[in-house]
């Protein structure tokens, strides 16, 4: 992993300026840990692992650097994923199946449940994206988030930018990588409202000018594409005349919002550039598209409704059995008590046994549907929990 001391030593063919790279490193501190992996090898290297996460607790502070990346994350399953979702995180995983498909993607995205050793449940996202490869070697970068509570946890994430620069700082290959995972980017000079686009990886879907007025052009975009419940929002953040006071103490601001189409953007505005007092005079624009975690959130909060209507039936359900369970209990005291009275009477007798009978065949069938429902909803709850539930 590298130390403060290391610098990056950046490519000099690097078609951007010192300051829009600057720019691009911090992209890749939203990842809590991220590796250099060799797919052929299985050999890997830690870049970045941030304090207080299972796989921080996993190698240690040394960071140990198992036999490949498949034992690694063996490791990582056994201790941390449950026993359920283990073959599924593992085959995901594994370099072979990653080759295979990164040979035809550009990027792969997985999400996994993760356990800690205090028994607290986080969902986490792993994104791959190719390096370099040749006939000897096939590198990518492998990234890791926790996407619990993305839109709390998001300003945390930016805390966190300025410090991850400051410790480490990585090669002009990495910012390359995790510059794929903005579909678009652009630089604008606020005083002359003017943008100029550095990178878009979805001109299909965000066909705009290569350059242009960012008022006009914002306008323009919001009016054809940004969901009507959203443009106000879009509108106001976009305002390039307020953001040197609304970024006056912030390096980064951000925004999530829905297109007409349905998917979710997340457009980023980073610092690029001050005058001598510290205003503001530049920004990097950057897009991404989150329509997956988005996807991942709503179908969260649906097993979660879900699992609370389950336990609402299953209330139900117990207290009108309680109600109706006494039928049969009353029915199997008031036979006993006949019963004993007429001991020397075996017509009585016979006629008592046969209703004590069928009132605890009665009660044995309720109790059956009782426990029925109850491993129902177990089962209901622990597809819950393991992101199994597809209904």
């Amino acid at each position: 992993m590298p130390t403060q001391k290391e610098e990056l030593q950046l490519n000099t063919q690097q078609d951007m300026s010192s300051e829009d790279i600057y720019v691009l490193k911090k992209l890749f501190t939203e990842y809590v840990s991220l590796y250099r992996l060799e797919l052929n090898s299985g050999k890997y290297e830690i870049l970045r692992l941030v304090e207080n996460t299972n796989a921080k607790q996993l190698v240690g502070e040394e960071h140990t650097i198992f036999a490949d990346y498949d034992e690694f994350t063996r490791r990582y399953a056994d201790a941390f994923v449950p026993e359920t979702e283990q073959e599924e995180f593992l085959d995901w995983h594994k370099c072979e199946n990653l080759k295979k498909r990164l040979q035809e993607k550009e990027s792969l995205t997985y999400y996994y449940h993760s356990v800690s050793k205090d028994g607290k449940d986080s969902y986490y996202e792993a994104y791959a994206v190719k390096g370099k490869a040749d006939g000897k070697n096939f590198y990518i970068f492998l990234g890791y988030r926790n996407v619990d509570v993305i839109l709390y946890k998001e300003k945390a994430i930016q805390e966190q930018l300025q410090k991850a620069l400051d410790e480490a700082k990585l090669s002009n290959e990495i910012i390359e990588a995790i510059a794929k995972s903005y579909q678009y980017i652009s630089r604008i000079d606020i005083a002359k409202d003017w943008f100029e686009e550095i990178a878009n990886r979805d001109a299909e879907n965000m066909n705009y000018k290569k350059s242009g007025e960012v008022f006009s052009g914002n306008r323009n975009v919001c009016k054809k594409l940004v969901a009507e419940e959203y443009q106000e929002a879009f509108l106001k953040f976009t305002d390039i005349t307020t953001l040197p006071v609304r970024m006056k103490n912030e390096e980064t601001i951000v925004m999530e919002y829905q297109m007409k189409d349905g998917n979710w953007h997340k457009l980023r505005f980073i610092e690029k550039k001050r005058d001598k007092d510290g205003n503001l005079t530049h920004v990097l624009c950057a897009i991404r598209s989150i329509s997956d975690v988005k996807k991942k959130e709503q179908e969260l909060l649906h097993q979660v409704a879900e699992a609370r209507k389950d336990a609402a039936l299953k209330s139900q359900f117990l207290s009108n059995m309680s109600h109706d369970i006494r039928t049969p209990l009353n029915g199997i005291i008031g036979m006993t008590k006949i019963a004993d009275c007429y001991p020397d009477n075996p017509e009585i007798q016979k006629k008592c046994r046969e209703k004590l009978l069928e009132s605890a065949r009665h009660l044995v069938s309720m109790v059956n549907d009782i426990l029925d429902m109850n491993k129902q909803v177990k089962k209901r709850l622990i597809m819950l929990w393991t992101g199994k539930n597809r209904s």
